[in-house]
């Protein structure tokens, strides 16, 4: 998932502004998005949930046909899907070609806004996150075939992970 506190609009000149992204690897994004879409827990999970936007909403799947759905939703325009599947670059590319363009791992998000942002700075409550146990559904829970997909359908993300800024 990704957080935009302020969004240039499409015809501001963005080249005095320095622009801070933070992106995550995009499977264990999607194992996230699997876990919390389909709300698995350890007695608990919904039967069906669908990756599409508006238009397809119908289209659902049960998590044990997550195969078939990786299959489908890979070969979908991105209008098609669901924003949450969506690759980070389809946000990112507007501003790939800027100098300004400051890429992050999610995991240094604190760090950094506490560099760039007045204080105080309040937090979330860890209460109200949507974190989920990593040890319900990984990548280890999916195919070679199914990873594979992944990692084409997310190659643009992986290229911009290697932008990743040290400071």
């Amino acid at each position: 998932h990704s957080s935009v506190f302020k969004r240039p609009r499409l015809y501001q000149n963005i080249s005095q502004f320095k622009i801070y992204a933070f992106i995550r690897d995009p499977i264990d994004r999607f194992c996230s998005v699997i876990r919390q879409k389909f709300n698995i827990s350890n007695d608990f999970c919904n039967t069906e949930w669908s990756p599409y936007s508006y238009l397809l909403k119908y289209k659902k799947y049960k998590l044990d046909n997550l195969e078939r759905m990786i299959d489908d939703f890979v070969m979908c325009p991105n209008s098609m899907l669901d924003k949450h599947l969506l690759p980070q670059a389809y946000y990112l590319e507007k501003y790939y070609k800027n100098q300004n363009l400051l890429i992050y791992k999610t995991k240094d998000i604190k760090n950094k806004l506490r560099e760039i942002m007045p204080e105080p700075l309040i937090f979330p409550s860890e209460n109200i996150s949507l974190k989920t146990d990593k040890n319900l559904f990984n990548k280890n829970f999916l195919s070679k075939n199914a990873l594979s997909k992944l990692e084409k359908f997310y190659k643009k993300d992986y290229l911009f992970m290697e932008k990743i800024s040290e400071t």
